[in-house]
């Protein structure tokens, strides 16, 4: 409740702060996932990359892979809704959507490979999360380096959610501007054009 009212004070305030903020928030959180990788790579096992159940023919296996490509590549459509707060919009949002594509493909290959690498596909298969469990073999569990990391692992996924906050907001109070929601959501702060009442209303 107190990172929805931080943000949400933080989005009314000015999106501009708010942008800057959740920049900061993602650069934390792809310094976890290469702090998750260098580590894996230390129990790395080729063979487990090639373990019986790796690899699925079935739609239930595709199924079962489809929340980890979706995860990765949810969002990317949000960036050119901060088109009206860039100084030059026609070079720096095409910028900003390939430096985030080559970043996340990236991040995705390391996640994807180190962690298949680093246990048995039965273990990853019949885990809740093998992220941390990968780190539990790593540093052991219950360590301080594991608990401090499973810690920054909520925090960050805390900070990086109120970004959908911060684009559904400017959609809402896009489509209350063309009067097919109550008026009272296309409401911007005159001085920073932050959509104050559709802020709200999202968190």
């Amino acid at each position: 409740l107190l990172v929805y009212i931080a943000f949400t004070l933080l989005d009314c305030i000015g999106i501009t702060n708010s942008v800057k903020a959740q920049f900061v928030a993602s650069g934390f959180c792809v310094c976890l996932l290469l702090f998750y990788g260098v580590s894996a790579t230390t129990i790395f096992n080729t063979s487990n990359l090639f373990s019986s159940g790796y690899t699925s023919s079935s739609l239930l296996g595709v199924l079962k892979g489809l929340p980890f490509a979706m995860q990765f590549f949810d969002g990317f459509e949000e960036i050119p809704l901060l088109m009206d707060y860039a100084k030059t919009p026609d070079k720096t949002i095409p910028k900003g959507l390939t430096v985030c594509y080559l970043t996340v493909l990236c991040l995705a290959f390391l996640v994807l490979i180190t962690t298949a690498g680093a246990t048995s596909t039965k273990n990853l298969l019949s885990s809740d999360a093998p992220l941390m469990d990968v780190i539990d073999l790593v540093f052991g569990a219950g360590t301080p380096t594991s608990d401090i990391f499973a810690y920054l692992i909520c925090i960050g996924l805390l900070a990086n959610f109120f970004t959908f906050v911060i684009y559904s907001s400017q959609q809402l109070q896009f489509i209350a501007a063309t009067g097919r929601l109550p008026y009272f959501l296309s409401y911007r702060n005159p001085e920073t054009n932050a959509p104050v009442a559709a802020s709200i209303v999202c968190s």
